[in-house]
């Protein structure tokens, strides 16, 4: 797509999203992109950026697009717009993301789900992206995993 991406996180996010739904939707229409079939890889590079308020939680621009994502997939899920073969990763090229132990995160249309199954609803996607909290949502799923 890119090397040079650049802007919010939840910017960057919709814009592989609306392109990932384009390809999918045009499928049906080898006429609109004859040289693209699924299944199909979008790669893009650059620098997102997340502007944080004063009170914000923990996490990093490759998650914050990543739960961004998720959240757009879930939605885009349910309304049939897209299957659940659609996953997003974003991550960091050093192997570090923001003030965490994690370089990003891999997610699908029913990453959200799971995760909130998993916490039992203790920590919410929409919540947490809105308290710049990603690292805590993510990391809610491996907490849950561990005492099991």
């Amino acid at each position: 797509l890119s090397t040079t991406l650049e802007g919010e996180a939840s910017a960057v996010a919709a814009l592989f999203l609306s392109t990932t739904t384009q390809i999918v939707k045009d499928q049906g229409h080898p006429s609109l992109h004859p040289d693209v079939t699924l299944p199909v890889a979008i790669i893009g590079g650059g620098e997102p950026t997340v502007t944080l308020g004063e009170v914000h939680g923990k996490g990093g621009r490759n998650q914050e697009l990543a739960l961004t994502a998720a959240l757009h997939l879930q939605q885009l899920q349910k309304n049939k717009t897209i299957t659940n073969n659609v996953v997003m990763t974003s991550v960091g090229t050093d192997g570090t993301d923001g003030p965490t132990d994690a370089a990003g995160a891999v997610v699908d249309g029913g990453t959200v789900d799971r995760i909130e199954a998993l916490n039992g609803g203790t920590v919410r996607g929409v919540e947490a992206l809105q308290r710049h909290d990603a690292y805590t949502f993510f990391d809610s799923e491996e907490q849950q995993q561990d005492d099991t």
